[in-house]
Order: structure tokens, then sequence, then C-alpha cells
């Protein structure tokens, strides 16, 4: 799941831009290797480079901070945080559909 997430994640990002008229950055946290193991430091690049994703940076977090920080719910995959520019967690949600966080977004630059 998490390879056919990141690979459709630039034309998604594409998509809300051109309809909201909204600037948005996805940014892609890998929690374990193609093992299910911690990643190590360079598996990030080496998942994003055999995939050829560009436009988004890719980060390992072995730490499993980002998880933790965030309080999204594990079992929910792919877990997504919609994140402000200011840095506030809007909200966490999973699945591949991306319309809640879309909301988020919108509801964020109405306030």
């Amino acid at each position: 799941m998490c390879r056919t997430e990141a690979v459709g994640l630039e034309q998604k990002q594409l998509d809300f831009e051109t309809s909201s008229g909204l600037d948005i950055q996805y940014l892609y946290f890998l929690l374990e290797d193609g093992d299910k193991n911690p990643p190590g430091a360079g598996f990030s690049r080496f998942f994003a480079d055999e995939l050829s994703l560009q436009g988004f940076p890719v980060l390992s977090d072995a730490a499993k901070a980002i998880a933790t920080a965030t309080g999204r719910d594990p079992k929910k995959v792919p877990g997504k945080c919609v994140v402000s520019p200011s840095m506030q967690i809007l909200g966490c949600y999973g699945g591949a559909d991306d319309a809640k966080g879309y909301e988020l977004i919108v509801a964020d630059v109405q306030k």
C-alpha cells in the first residue's frame, strides 16, 4: 500500500492545488522498511529513488516519533496528518482518500 500511495502523491498534490488555488506540500514518513523493520538511514533515499519520487521529501522515522507525537491510529493505514504552515496539527486520519485532509486545509485557510 505505501508504494502505491507514494507514487500517486505528486498527482494528488497537483490536482488539489489546481482545484483549490492553494499550495500544499506532502511530507512522506517511512516507519518501516520492506521487511517491517525500522528504516535505516539510507532507506528513505532508496525508497524515493526506486519509485522515482520527486516533489516531496521522503523521510525515515525509525523511532516512530511522528506517529507518537501526532496520536494517529496506527491501525489506519496509510496514516496521515495535516499540519498547518505554523506546524500545528490540524487533524489525522487514515486511508487513501485525502478528502478529509483537504477539508482540514480549506477550513484552516478560511479561519
